[in-house]
């Protein structure tokens, strides 16, 4: 009898322990409404049912009390998936309360920068509270960051005062996205950058880089530590009026081939995330995906192609599917179809979002004393760009940063040409200019004449650039602009072979492919030989 209680006693211990560690592999909690918006679940406030909340992997839905429970390792991150009607309460420091973030001993002491301090045991209870917003519409703004890039003080600075004082308590859109690179390699800067951006106002969504990532790790899991413990979770998902936002770090680091540094990809666990994702979300809603480095090869093979793939299988169901990029530090549109394995009902849009930092903060002062020029390789000045939603349908446009919305075009032409023999040349940079859209130009008020969609550099860019390279005494003010690309917005012609002496006004539109209007012009001088 002594000897079968024994053997009871150990069977309970061993069964007390098995449960701790279920309990210390699990991360369990609420979702609520918290109607006095005190942050603290009280007892007469309601759960929420059907609300998403992950690990990263796993998706689950709340239940009728609102309660969710999901696998937790030693480390790792909760978040709810923001649903459509509620936001969240930010914190002091102007951070979202929709995740938690767990590192029960914290991140490597061996990281050149500092990860995620330790948080112990996971608590008993992870709570999160929502808070209803009647304001919400299906009709609103998202603004558009590409990569601020900062890589000092003083382009923290270059940020601050340029493009933060422009939109600082700005009620033009609902939120913000910034698509990667948000510092350039120094992620002790990223709360610089947090507090430059909490700023504007919005609620802001911050997409990792590869230069937002921890370099001395040997493992892609590893990678965003650092990122993680000042910005949150860097997978994730919000729901905004009939719009489905998966925000996803499309960065393998260090590269699996070992080709370079990194690849463009995504690990099983963030597919898996994304599957689980999708299942939630309803056929007819506007899916954005939102990452860094683009799905289109821009340079060779930039990205897993395999895992595009996947990406596009999973996306395929949906009818409206909008991608966002940013990496290249240019501009342009990119339609997938068939030819590059997507076979949805209508060819899937990519637009890879211009750079708040231009060309890596580059060129002269002379346009704003308090920020370089930072034109970008394809003759786009730097600036933001907003996508305008109406329920399932949206138009992009992009600013030109510290001029007029209406500047949508850089116009360059020959200005002195030969009277009896001209061989004078006009371009036309569209800024958001894609495949489709109408170019014309006029001279003196005449009939509209079509321009040509052709590939070459930018040439005010390479004048610009030119400039750099000319011998002088003296160097140039700002850094030397990087080398001109092909560009793939500029539209041609050619001036007429004869005219008469004197100044001729030439006048470009453009009516892009939502049916805005676009003018600019210049002028140039006709004299006889």
């Amino acid at each position: 009898m002594s000897h079968q209680r024994s053997i009871l006693a150990v069977t309970v211990t061993l069964l007390s322990l098995a449960s701790i560690t279920m309990r210390g592999q699990n991360v369990s909690g609420f979702v609520y409404e918290d109607r006095n918006i005190n942050a603290l679940r009280d007892s007469s406030e309601r759960g929420l049912s059907g609300i998403p909340v992950s690990n990263g992997r796993e998706v689950v839905l709340t239940s009728s009390d609102g309660a969710y429970n999901l696998p937790m390792g030693p480390s790792g991150v909760v978040f709810v998936i923001k649903p459509k009607g509620y936001r969240f309460l930010a914190d002091g420091e102007g951070q979202s309360k929709s995740y938690y973030v767990h590192s029960e001993k914290g991140s490597s002491k061996k990281l050149k920068y500092t990860g995620i301090k330790p948080t112990g045991p996971l608590p008993r209870s992870v709570d999160f509270g929502l808070i209803a917003d009647p304001t919400e519409e299906n009709s609103f703004s998202v603004l558009l960051f590409g990569d601020t890039q900062v890589s000092n003080e003083k382009e923290v600075e270059y940020l601050q005062r340029s493009v933060i004082d422009e939109l600082e308590g700005t009620r033009s859109a609902a939120f913000g996205i910034t698509l990667g690179d948000l510092v350039n390699n120094v992620l002790d800067l990223l709360p610089d950058y947090k507090g430059a951006i909490d700023r504007i106002g919005l609620p802001w969504y911050h997409v990792i880089g590869n230069h937002d990532h921890n370099q001395d790790v040997a493992d892609d899991s590893l990678a965003s530590e650092t990122f993680r413990a000042v910005l949150g979770p860097e997978n994730y998902a919000v729901n905004y009026g009939k719009v489905h936002l998966l925000v996803l770090d499309d960065i393998l680091f260090p590269d699996p081939k070992g080709e370079s540094q990194y690849w463009g990809g995504y690990r099983e666990d963030q597919l898996t995330f994304i599957k689980n994702d999708l299942k939630h979300v309803p056929h007819d809603r506007l899916v954005i995906i939102a990452q860094h480095i683009p799905l289109f090869n821009e340079s060779g093979d930039s990205f897993n192609t395999r895992d595009r793939s996947q990406l596009f299988e999973l996306l395929r169901p949906f009818e409206n599917v909008l991608l966002l990029s940013a990496h290249t530090h240019y501009q342009m549109h990119h339609f997938f179809g068939p030819e590059e394995g997507w076979y949805g009902v209508k060819p899937l849009h990519e637009y890879n979002v211009g750079t708040v930092c231009g060309d890596w903060w580059s060129g002269d002062f002379h346009a704003d004393p308090k920020c370089p020029d930072g034109t970008m390789r394809d003759g786009t000045p730097r600036g933001f760009a907003y996508i305008d939603v109406n329920g399932t349908d949206y138009k992009l446009r992009y600013e030109v940063q510290g001029a007029d919305p209406s500047m949508g075009m850089r116009l360059y032409n020959t200005r002195v040409v030969d009277a009896d023999d001209g061989r004078g040349i006009l371009t036309a940079n569209i800024f958001m200019g894609r495949v489709g859209d109408i170019v014309e130009y006029s001279i003196d008020g005449g009939e509209w004449r079509p321009m040509t969609k052709v590939l070459l550099p930018d040439p005010s860019y390479a004048q610009m650039v030119m400039e750099y390279d000319e011998e002088r005494d003296t160097l140039k003010d700002g850094r030397r602009p990087n080398n001109p690309i092909i560009c793939s917005h500029i539209w041609s012609a050619g001036l007429p072979r004869k005219t008469t002496p004197g100044e001729h006004i030439i006048k470009v539109r453009t009516i892009d492919s939502y049916g805005r209007e676009y003018m600019s012009e210049t002028t140039f001088r006709s004299i006889k030989r």
